[in-house]
């Protein structure tokens, strides 16, 4: 079949373009509003968000502007628009600016709800004062986010943090310890560069796996330990350059690792004070020159834990010195049993005169407490710690000297049963022991309400107070019941108080324990008139209870003989409290 495009052309534009044209028309003619999924830059108490209508989370972008005097900044959990509650998740990644970036800022409070902290988010709020705290909710803290804040207190990292972007906290002037929590895995580059005020130990926990160039560079107030966690597979250049000055052991376990010094030596040192490195069985090479500088003179003791040796290189493809000169004639090389052959036959460790071996048993045990105090029915777990430090070879076993008192599991988590004192013995498998001294308290009384403050019997009534006794676990609950003036007024150990003779008294409930606490009731006996008994019309129904409440007669007599006592009788729609002698 022959096609005639002009034909064609002419149908198409006979029937294609006046449908193009109406749909057009239609589009012109006014829709129902109908809500975008993200409302941008909404301006709510004076800071920006976007708000997501699908998910009701609301990303913070800017905060006041209009500061002119020094202020704590306060991120809300929550803002509302159009009657709807949004929950601020997230601090916006801002570009070549900070947010919230403002010489006025003197604190910062980030609420529980935020999951991300954005690039450049708070750099260079140079007055921050105090302590800052990440909560836990946080999982990402981005580039430069905190990059030059001042800042007097601690850092402290939440334990839901995934993520440190690069530069994050780059010239932050916070002082104590640096605690990386263990939810953490990526440390980009110079997250942590020139942060001149931690001091202690530097543990890089067990779940991170990168660490970016310079990522701890120039820690100088750094000491004692450098730990590399079991899960690191790469160290940037110069990562623990200037940190190590003062370190005085540095630990690096790893995962299938390779120390490089392509571009600069990542434990660079202007310090002299390591006396010993440990090398896991993860470490597969160490770069030429590494720890062969002066500032590793004085190490005592290298240890390699991998019963093949680490080879020396370099990048370039060249043979590296390992070690200082008088390091190798000085210090001990440990490696693991049965492989010290292959480190006198390896380059460069061969070079040691002083070659051992060891093993994995530990030579010392102790408890994270030596004693504790418990209330009854509280737990604490207890954790062990062996020495040396690699003694990772090795299972214990935990008893508790007085089950009555306190009970052990097989995970050391101890539970207090009965107020006394026991003793907890973690015992090794080659028989090293530490223990724990555990005192179990009593949860004493906090208060005592009754259910009456005031009452007024006549002589020879009673009536019962009860005494409830706070907190609802307290070891003792039982109270010890007085009367301050038993000519007016007795009480018993169940708390029924019986009226004597006329006057006022008060009623103490005492705690048994020696918590101190008590509640007191006043009692007012009156005189009560006496009569011998109650005679009724035989056609009479009669109910005679007694001050208990307890029904002791009843029926159509026209006389009821009763015992010497106080009662209540129902007659004839009436009720009489009498005394019977």
């Amino acid at each position: 079949m022959k096609i005639n495009k002009r034909q064609t052309l002419k149908n198409y534009f006979r029937n294609t373009i006046p449908s193009i044209v109406a749909y057009i028309c239609l589009s012109m003619v006014a829709q129902p509003h109908v809500y975008a999924e993200t409302i941008t830059d909404v301006t709510i108490d004076g800071f920006r968000y976007d708000l997501d209508t699908e998910t009701k989370k609301a990303k913070v972008k800017r905060g006041p502007q209009d500061k002119k005097s020094p202020y704590h900044l306060v991120i809300p959990e929550t803002t509302v628009y159009d009657s709807i509650t949004y929950i601020v998740t997230e601090i916006a990644d801002v570009s070549n600016a900070s947010s919230y970036s403002n010489y006025y800022i003197t604190g910062i409070t980030i609420p529980n709800t935020i999951e991300y902290i954005g690039d450049w988010a708070f750099r260079d709020c140079k007055n921050f004062k105090g302590d800052l705290i990440i909560p836990n909710s946080v999982k990402h803290i981005g580039s430069l986010s905190f990059s030059e804040c001042g800042g007097t207190g601690k850092l402290v990292l939440g334990n839901g943090l995934e993520y440190i972007g690069r530069s994050a906290f780059e010239k932050s002037k916070f002082t104590g310890s640096l605690n990386i929590p263990e939810s953490t895995t990526y440390i980009d580059s110079f997250a942590f560069y020139l942060c001149e005020g931690f001091t202690e130990s530097l543990i890089i926990p067990d779940s991170v796996s990168y660490l970016g160039g310079y990522a701890f560079g120039a820690l100088e107030g750094i000491s004692g330990t450098l730990y590399i966690g079991k899960s690191v597979n790469q160290i940037g250049v110069d990562c623990f350059s200037w940190t190590c000055n003062h370190v005085d052991s540095i630990i690096i376990y790893g995962n299938n690792l390779k120390i490089v010094n392509s571009t600069g030596n990542p434990f660079h040192s202007t310090g002299s004070d390591c006396r010993l490195i440990y090398f896991s069985n993860q470490v597969k090479s160490i770069d030429r020159d590494i720890f062969a500088t002066t500032y590793y003179k004085n190490l005592e003791e290298v240890i390699s834990d991998n019963p093949t040796p680490p080879v020396f290189t370099s990048s370039d493809g060249k043979t590296g010195v390992g070690f200082y000169g008088t390091v190798k004639e000085k210090a001990v090389l440990k490696v693991p049993v049965g492989s010290i052959e292959a480190y006198k036959s390896a380059t460069y460790w061969k070079d040691f005169k002083n070659i051992q071996e060891f093993t994995h048993e530990p030579t010392e045990v102790s408890l994270n407490y030596s004693e504790i105090s418990l209330f009854v029915n509280d737990s604490v777990t207890l954790s062990a710690k062996t020495s040396p430090f690699y003694a990772d070879n090795y299972s214990l076993n935990w008893e508790s000297s007085d089950e009555t008192v306190v009970e052990v599991d097989e995970n050391g988590k101890i539970t207090s049963k009965s107020v006394g004192e026991a003793q907890i013995t973690a015992t090794t498998n080659n028989n090293l022991t530490a223990t724990c001294h555990v005192s179990v308290k009593p949860i004493l009384a906090s208060g005592i309400t009754l259910n009456l403050q005031n009452i007024t019997l006549s002589t020879g009534e009673s009536q019962k107070l009860i005494a409830t006794v706070t907190p609802d676990n307290v070891t003792n609950g039982s109270v010890i019941w007085t009367s301050e003036n038993e000519n007016v007024a007795t009480v018993d150990s169940e708390g029924y108080v019986t009226a004597i003779s006329v006057g006022t008294t008060k009623i103490t409930a005492s705690a048994a324990d020696d918590s101190g606490v008590s509640a007191e009731c006043t009692v007012i006996v009156s005189q009560l008139s006496e009569i011998d008994n109650i005679i009724a019309d035989k056609s009479a129904f009669v109910k005679i209870f007694n001050l208990h409440g307890v029904l002791v007669y009843e029926g159509e007599y026209s006389e009821a003989t009763l015992l010497p006592d106080c009662y209540i009788v129902v007659c004839d729609g009436k009720n009489i409290k009498v005394k019977i002698k």
